[in-house]
């Protein structure tokens, strides 16, 4: 399991905004309460020590948007239909059956034809495992 996946899913974002350091090291994003790193490929990735809340929260802000959202659309039980799970800010949304004939752009549109399921790391694992075994079946999506 990936550092930034198991922080989380186990850690609320508004939870860092009393967070001291957030270094970006290439794997992945990892969150230093313990380690006084402050380097970043972006700017608006570092969080000032000092407790600038509204920095932090541009960082945040900034780091939200880092997590993917993409739908993965496989065939379906049917000729006429589609399987499809969303993946919103790196979490399992939910999945569904589609119309073959429907195309989807936005995380948005897609919620209204999906039906939504619990996150899990099991799941969230499996359709990662998954995406990166058939990259083709990867669609990204605007929030």
């Amino acid at each position: 399991m990936d550092v930034l996946q198991f922080f989380l899913s186990n850690v609320s974002l508004a939870a860092l905004s009393d967070s001291k350091d957030l270094a970006y090291f290439g794997a992945g994003l990892y969150f230093c309460n313990y380690f006084k790193y402050t380097y970043a490929t972006s700017p608006a990735l570092l969080i000032s020590p000092a407790g600038d809340v509204a920095g932090n929260k541009k960082a945040l802000e900034a780091l939200n948007e880092l997590l993917p959202t993409f739908a993965v659309i496989d065939d379906g039980i049917k000729d006429n239909e589609k399987l499809c799970l969303l993946v919103e800010r790196g979490n399992f949304w939910g999945m569904g059956y589609l119309s073959s004939t429907l195309e989807i752009t936005s995380a948005a549109e897609l919620k209204n034809y999906l039906q939504p399921y619990a996150d899990n790391d099991t799941i969230r694992n499996s359709i990662y495992s998954f995406v990166e075994s058939n990259p083709e079946k990867r669609r990204a999506l605007m929030l």
